[in-house]
C-alpha cells in the first residue's frame, strides 16, 4: 500500500525531528559526529564540486606508504578492500552504485561524505537531543564518551590530527592482501581510522572551490 499524503506529514519538530523515511544507521551515525563535536551544530561545510569516489581515497592510501606499507604493491586489492570494508555505498553492486560515506569509524569520516546519499532524515538530531537532555546529567555524559571514542588524536580546538597522541591501529595497519592485523575480524577497522588523520589536509577534498579550514 503507497503512503498517502496525510500520513507523510509526520515530522513535527515540537515533537520529533524524525521523519517517516528509511533510514541506514551508518548514515546516522556519519551525521551524528558533527554534532557530538560541535555541542549540537549540524556540519556547514558548502558543496564540492563534484562527488567523492572510491578510486580518490585509494589515491590517498597510496599516497601515503608511510602510513600504509606495502599498499601500492596491490592497488587492486586494495580498491576492493576500501570499497568492502572502508566505504558506505548506496545501490552497492549496481551499476548505479555511488560513495554515501567511509563507514562510521572515525569522527572526523562525516568530512568526506556526499551529502545528497547522506541523509538521515532529522534521526541523528533526535538522537543528539535525546541525549542531551537525558535525566540527571547521564546523557552529557554518555555524549562526551562519545565524543573521546571517535575523535581520538584530534584536537577539537583546532580541528588539527594531534601527532603525538597515536591512534589506536596507526601505524601497524594490516595489509588487505596478507589479512594481517592488529584488530583480529576487523581488517578494514585499522586502516578506516588513520584514514581522517593521515590524509585529511585542507583543500584536498573542499579546496576545488573552497579550503576545507573553514566551515563546520
Amino acid at each position: 500500500m503507497s503512503i498517502k499524503g496525510r500520513d507523510k506529514e509526520f515530522r513535527i519538530p515540537k515533537v520529533s525531528y524524525l521523519d517517516f523515511k528509511h533510514i541506514e544507521m551508518d548514515r546516522v551515525l556519519t551525521m551524528l559526529f558533527p554534532r557530538l563535536k560541535y555541542e549540537g551544530y549540524a556540519s556547514r561545510r558548502p558543496p564540492r564540486g563534484g562527488d567523492l569516489s572510491v578510486d580518490e581515497f585509494l589515491e590517498d592510501f597510496l599516497e601515503h606508504p608511510e602510513w600504509f606499507a606495502g599498499f601500492d604493491k596491490y592497488p587492486e586489492i586494495t580498491r576492493a578492500w576500501i570499497e568492502t570494508d572502508l566505504m558506505d555505498l548506496v545501490n552497492r553492486g549496481k551499476s548505479n552504485q555511488a560513495l554515501a560515506a567511509p563507514r562510521p569509524l572515525h569522527g572526523n569520516t562525516y568530512k568526506f561524505r556526499n551529502a545528497k546519499h547522506t541523509r538521515d532524515y532529522g534521526a541523528a538530531e533526535q538522537i543528539y537531543w535525546m541525549l542531551f537532555y537525558a535525566r540527571k546529567g547521564k546523557g552529557q555524559a554518555a555524549r562526551d564518551a562519545l565524543k573521546r571514542f571517535f575523535f581520538p588524536g584530534i584536537d577539537l580546538v583546532t580541528d588539527r590530527y594531534d601527532r603525538p597522541q597515536r591512534i589506536r591501529g596507526c601505524g601497524n595497519a594490516g595489509h588487505p592482501a596478507s589479512g594481517s592485523s592488529g584488530y583480529p575480524g576487523h581488517e578494514g577497522l585499522q586502516g578506516a581510522l588513520a584514514l581522517p588523520a593521515a590524509v585529511y589536509r585542507p583543500g584536498r577534498y573542499y579546496g576545488r572551490r573552497h579550503s576545507a579550514a573553514t566551515g563546520l
